[in-house]
């Protein structure tokens, strides 16, 4: 069971994690990263093997994506009282407003940086309403990345004499 949430709000909704465009690219390549090599190992399964629902969806209409995993662990609710005990839980539907993404919390330029690198994942999970032009395998991204990174913590580390 694999429940993906929207990498923006992933990221600021971790604290410190969004507070400067070097975390935020190692943050959307991380979950870029995190959420292909997820989606790829799904795909590589049968189908009944594996469940992917968005948590927003969760969120939106608890009782149907309840049911599709209870469903998918087969589970029996023999009379619907576990289904009913959900319902009774929301008071009010949420709507899609109430969960957007707070775009204003990024830095200037950090969404769009975070979207550029995550854009094909984001596009994959319907979190973007157009397909990236051009791509950036996130996993190339990280790999780069991390390589750089433990450059200059070496190049910093040293002692010149």
């Amino acid at each position: 069971l694999h429940v993906v949430r929207d990498g923006r709000d992933v990221v600021l909704s971790q604290p410190g994690v969004a507070s400067g465009r070097f975390d935020t690219f190692a943050a959307a390549a991380d979950w870029a990263n995190t959420v292909e090599r997820i989606g790829s190992f799904l795909e590589s399964i049968p189908p009944r093997r594996g469940l992917e629902i968005r948590y927003e969806d969760l969120l939106l209409r608890p009782v149907e994506m309840l049911d599709r995993i209870i469903a998918f662990l087969g589970m029996d609710d023999f009379d619907g009282s576990f289904l009913a005990s959900i319902r009774h839980g929301f008071q009010r539907d949420l709507t899609r407003e109430q969960l957007a993404v707070p775009c204003a919390a990024f830095r200037r330029g950090e969404l769009k940086l975070f979207e550029r690198i995550a854009g094909m994942a984001l596009y994959r999970y319907g979190y973007a309403t157009k397909k990236p032009e051009r791509g950036i395998r996130s996993w190339a991204i990280s790999r780069a990345f991390w390589k750089c990174d433990k450059s200059l913590q070496a190049l910093t580390s040293r002692r010149w004499k």
